[in-house]
Parts: structure tokens; sequence; C-alpha cells
């Protein structure tokens, strides 16, 4: 079945899946991921009243706000999501950083029953991102980077 703004189609039997590479693979991924959402917390971040606080490329999610409770709420959406919906997650790959300050009391977040690990950096979509806790330009690398690949061509 496929849902579309809450409207389920026939059922149908699938037979084969998509391989790596099918150029189908995005298309059927965005239709499969629609129905995401996570839900918001007070202090969210927000663009022209949008709420910005989860970002897709392809199959990798990126979940971001200000505050640990929200955080851990927010993860608790994802692992529901995926167990209703048969996603499986690599848990290797499923870590988090500070930006900031670090807090005093280490933050302690989970997927699931699976405990996050803390990163200083991550490769993300175009590149690494920094979260040193005094870094004032935390994307100032990421920057960097783009602009000597700009230079070069």
């Amino acid at each position: 079945m496929v849902r579309l703004d809450g409207d389920l189609s026939d059922r149908f039997q699938c037979n084969l899946g998509l391989l790596t590479g099918d150029p189908g693979s995005p298309g059927n991924w965005n239709i499969y991921l629609s129905d995401f959402v996570v839900s918001r917390f007070p202090g969210d971040m927000s663009l022209h009243d949008v709420y910005v606080s989860q970002l897709e490329q392809a199959d990798d999610i990126m979940i971001a706000t200000p505050c640990p409770v929200a955080f851990q709420g927010k993860l608790t959406d994802v692992d529901t999501w995926a167990a209703d919906n048969g996603c499986e997650t690599q848990l290797e790959k499923c870590v988090f950083s500070t930006a900031g300050p670090r807090p005093k009391q280490p933050n302690t977040f989970y997927l699931g029953s699976h405990q996050l690990k803390e990163v200083k950096d991550f490769k993300y979509v175009l590149g690494e991102l920094p979260f040193a806790p005094s870094d004032a330009h935390q994307l100032s690398p990421h920057s960097c980077d783009r602009s000597l690949d700009r230079s070069r061509s």
C-alpha cells in the first residue's frame, strides 16, 4: 500500500526492490519518508515560521535542536516511526554532537535502547561539520573547503 495525504492505495505486491544506484531510488525513498515528522518543542529552530529541526538527504537524517530534552524526544519520534514503517537503522552511524559550550553533566541520548556516541565532528551532505565548544565560526572549515573547490574549477 501507498499512503498519500492520509489516503491509502489498494494493496499490491512488490517482488523486486530497488538496487543501490538505481535512478528510481531517491524518488521512492522520498515517497517512503514523506510522512516522517518529528515533534515540535519550545525553542525549536524556525526559518520564516517554518520549523527546521530535521534535514534529510538520501537515506540520511540529521536532527537539530538547542534543547537536550527536545533532542531525546525527536530521537524517540525517529525510533517510533522506523519501527512503525519497517525501517532498519544502522546504529553505528547514529551519533550526536554538541554545538556551543559543553554542559556540566554530559548528555546521554538513546535511539531505542541504543546509546548514541558523542563525536566532535562528522560528515553530512556536503562536508564535515565541526562542533568545537569555543569555535565561533563552526562552519568555517566547510566554507573554506567549498571556496577552494570553486577556485580550482
